[in-house]
């Protein structure tokens, strides 16, 4: 009995090795006057392990340490299968339409007049020249893109401000996020410079507001460091060592420390914005331990079999023909191997002639099969698992199956579905927390007056959804020329150019009265402002008569 024990005990310190040995491995266990002797025919490999090198830990000992490494979240999406398609998707869905200048509303502009329609087409191309040109090399397109994937991935990301020696905002420059690092905010709250737009929305108006700010820093790969501050902030600060100067203070060789405009989702849990996927790091992590499971096994697999040989042991040309015949399957199976257990008399060798005379001696050598496939991993191993693990990561980003191409089998309908919950659920909000930083710190910054900034997002509304708007807006009364242009463009992701005519911000029934009655010369302003109001003194009148809009009689005019 404890021989059977010892054997099974080797033969589980044997499965927990399989694999992992040489050529021709033996394990031998002696119990009472048997001997198991196992080997395990195999052809040569290696091992499949990670060999990746840990980071240095991070413990910050004057800056607030992040709650995750920010080195190994930027490493996490080649660690997954899943995670890079969610965040090239949430990057195309949130910064991939482009974006619009969009007029500031009338409650807070006052009408433009001719010459301030002028005025507003220089400023509208004026801004788009300076984004287009902001980033430097990169387009403004790329450098939204470069941010928000960093964001997406890391949980933050930032542009520095670049400024001319007149303090001018000239550009944005992208810094990595996995280099920076927050400051503990101030004790004492400061001065620092804010903008809001006039009461009269003639103008951004500069604002002082108290604020306890903070500095961000950016650690180098050679241990070096450098400061940046917060928008707004006076304060002249060493970029090298985030001291504040003094007024009297000349400016230090590495140079004062550059505004840095770092946004990231609130984190109620702490300082730091972390991704919005990190609840399914575990998820992440158990697909890359099943698929790394499932790589290990095709270059180390289980034996096919488990040869038990009993009352001898195979001769060397036995040994020699398994090998043989293993080397030649190998062309069509990666890596068979077999494993041989041998039951025989201690010492080795063939039963003597005394054990073949005793009573009741078991003379005849046997020989059994018993088969490892169940044992290996079958095709659907993991599989569920891997499945659900690919759900949550997607469910924590908010990207519909179709996003990251894992259904086959759509219609327009279905799709369509699946557009508006990404963009209303994920992608809008998004979008609307960086227009708001940039209408905040940027715009007011190079000069803009008339415009605000407005993300695009996707095109979900069809021209079917525009026209019957358009409809009940003209039965409403509230739609006009420019409003039905501004629909379509909206529709069909351009700008349409608003007519500058004032009939053009009059309701389509008053517009096309006065076209029905050949009264509407775009020529003729002071013409059309005469025509309108005879038509509106003509519908009072009418209306002091005791008659409605809509019914009968009336003389027709």
């Amino acid at each position: 009995m404890a021989a059977a024990d010892d054997l099974v005990t080797e033969l589980a310190t044997l499965a927990e090795e399989l694999g992992l040995g040489d050529r021709v491995d033996h394990l031998v266990s002696e119990a009472g006057d048997t001997v198991a002797r196992v080997s395990m025919l195999t052809v040569a490999r290696s091992g499949v392990g990670s060999g990746q090198v840990a980071d240095a830990p991070d413990t910050g000992a004057d800056y607030l340490p992040p709650p995750y490494n920010p080195n190994q979240l930027a490493k996490l999406p080649e660690r997954s299968s899943i995670l890079p398609q969610c965040v090239a998707a949430l990057v195309a869905g949130i910064e991939g339409h482009g974006y619009s200048l969009d007029s500031v509303p009338g409650a807070l502009m006052p009408k433009p007049d001719a010459a301030q329609k002028e005025e507003m087409l220089e400023e509208q191309q004026r801004i788009r020249r300076w984004f287009d040109h902001a980033a430097g090399d990169l387009s403004w397109q790329d450098s939204r893109e470069a941010r928000r994937t960093d964001e997406e991935t890391i949980g933050w990301g930032a542009w520095e401000f670049l400024e001319d020696d007149d303090g001018e905002l000239v550009g944005l420059e992208t810094i990595k996020a996995r280099t920076l690092r927050l400051m503990p905010r101030e004790k004492d709250p400061i001065t620092v410079k804010r903008y809001r737009m006039s009461t009269d929305g003639s103008e951004w108006e500069e604002t002082e507001v108290e604020r306890r700010v903070r500095l961000y820093l950016q650690l180098g790969s050679n241990g070096e460091r450098a400061y940046f501050k917060e928008p707004g902030d006076p304060r002249a600060i060493d970029r090298a060592t985030g001291k504040v100067l003094s007024e009297n203070q000349a400016a230090p060789a590495a140079g004062l420390a550059r505004e840095l405009l770092f946004m990231g989702r609130y984190n109620p849990a702490g300082d730091y914005p972390v991704p919005r996927w990190i609840g399914a790091t575990g998820a992440i992590g158990g697909s890359f331990a099943a698929e790394q499971r499932n790589l290990s096994w095709f270059e180390n697999p289980i034996p096919i079999m488990m040869l038990l040989v009993s009352g001898g042991q195979l001769p060397r040309e036995a040994h020699e023909y398994l090998a043989q015949k293993l080397e030649e399957a190998r062309k069509n199976d990666k890596h068979p191997s077999i494993v041989i257990v041998e039951a025989l008399k201690r010492g080795g060798g063939s039963p003597s002639l005394g054990d073949l005379m005793s009573p009741g001696a078991n003379t005849t050598p046997s020989l059994d099969t018993v088969k490892l496939n169940d044992l290996s991993p079958h095709d659907g191993q993991f599989q569920r698992f891997d499945l659900n693990s690919r759900g949550k990561v997607r469910s924590s980003c908010g990207i519909p199956p179709l996003f990251t191409a894992e259904t086959e089998e759509y219609t327009r309908a279905t799709a369509q579905a699946a557009l508006q919950v990404a963009e209303q659920g994920t992608f809008a909000p998004a979008r609307r927390r960086l227009d708001t930083a940039i209408n905040r710190h940027i715009m007011p910054r190079i000069g803009a007056r008339w415009f605000v900034y407005r993300g695009n997002g996707p095109k979900i509304t069809s021209m079917e959804d525009v026209g019957t708007a358009a409809e009940a807006l003209a039965k409403l009364g509230a739609g006009t020329p420019n409003v039905g242009a501004d629909l379509v463009g909206r529709a069909l992701g351009v700008e349409v150019p608003q007519f500058d005519q004032s009939w053009a911000d009059l309701p389509f029934a008053l517009v096309q009265t006065l076209a029905n009655q050949g009264l509407l010369d775009v020529m003729q302003e002071e013409r059309l402002e005469r025509a309108v109001t005879r038509v509106v003194e003509r519908v009072l009148a009418k209306a002091a008569a005791g008659w409605e809009p809509g019914a009968g009689g009336g003389d027709g005019g």
